[in-house]
């Protein structure tokens, strides 16, 4: 379990493997027995034929301390990051992450909460990936040549560093950072323009 706002807390399902989804849960006083307040499902269509997810891990990039590098801690813009490997025929293994940001979660809830009605049993129907996940996160199915994990990749904040492999030498690698930030692309988009008229305006 991870905590998002208070009272809020995201859940994944014993049975990830089987049915890939997000559960979220309110410690507030509720009519609902269990307090649940969303099922939110996951893309069905990565798994292939014959192929199956064998393993799986989810981190937060929610860090309190300060950093001295690249990596902000705006908690409100920290990233989740799920990753599944998914194993196919002959051993082969390929890697699926879902970069997600905190507010994406917090979008869905405020929705749930908004429409909340009382339903025989107290169920609410799960929301599908098309209408919360599709527009709301970064999905990455990179390409490994190596089924090797060389280290664990955990988000700080709004960045996920991910490792990539060398293809023609597996001891060698690049990391590619991701921010789900929407202020840092436009920051960034901001800078390279000023760069380049800088450059244009250079005698």
């Amino acid at each position: 379990m991870f905590p998002l706002d208070h009272p809020y807390i995201l859940a994944l399902p014993r049975a990830l493997e089987e049915n890939p989804h997000f559960h979220i849960y309110s410690f507030s006083p509720s009519t609902s027995p269990n307090h649940h307040i969303c099922t939110l499902e996951l893309a069905d269509d990565h798994l292939g034929e014959d192929e199956a997810i064998c393993w799986h891990t989810l981190n937060t990039g929610d860090q309190r301390q300060a950093s001295e590098g690249h990596f902000h801690t705006d908690m409100s813009q920290s990233v989740f990051a799920l990753q599944l490997m998914i194993a196919g025929p002959e051993f082969v293994r390929r890697e699926v992450l879902y970069l997600i940001p905190r507010t994406t979660f917090l979008a869905q809830i405020r929705e749930a909460e908004a429409q909340k009605s009382p339903r025989i049993g107290g169920g609410t129907q799960p929301v599908p990936w098309t209408d919360w996940g599709s527009q709301g996160c970064l999905r990455l199915s990179p390409r490994q040549q190596y089924g090797i994990r060389i280290a664990h990749e955990i988000p700080f904040g709004s960045r996920f560093p991910h490792i990539v492999l060398d293809e023609s030498d597996f001891r060698r690698a690049s990391v590619y950072v991701f921010d789900v930030n929407p202020h840092v692309a436009r920051r960034e988009r901001q800078l390279l323009a000023s760069r380049q008229h800088a450059s244009a305006d250079a005698p």
